[in-house]
């Protein structure tokens, strides 16, 4: 088993950095009426993630977006980025 490193409970979600993979994880009312998820758990191995991009909160929600292999580029609208299996908005 994996040795968790860090653990964030966001607004749409939390998030857990393991030693070889991040868990993305989504529950109750916030993530559905928000973004339409429906809940459950998304495991993102480290050596998948090419890309990782804060955005602070200002005007609108800030976010934590991880790029992974065969995604493409960052250069998304903020509403594609927010609305991504892989960002977690706060």
């Amino acid at each position: 088993m994996s040795k968790q490193i860090i653990d964030a409970k966001l607004f749409n979600g939390s998030i857990t950095v393991y030693e070889d993979y991040v868990e993305i994880t989504r529950s109750g009312l916030m993530p559905m009426f928000y973004r339409g998820y429906t809940g459950g758990k998304k495991k993102i191995p480290i050596r998948s993630i090419t890309a990782v991009e804060f955005k602070k909160q200002g005007m609108k929600q800030g976010f934590i977006h991880f790029s992974v292999g065969g995604e493409g580029n960052l250069a998304k609208s903020y509403d594609a980025i927010v609305k991504d299996e892989n960002t977690v908005t706060y």
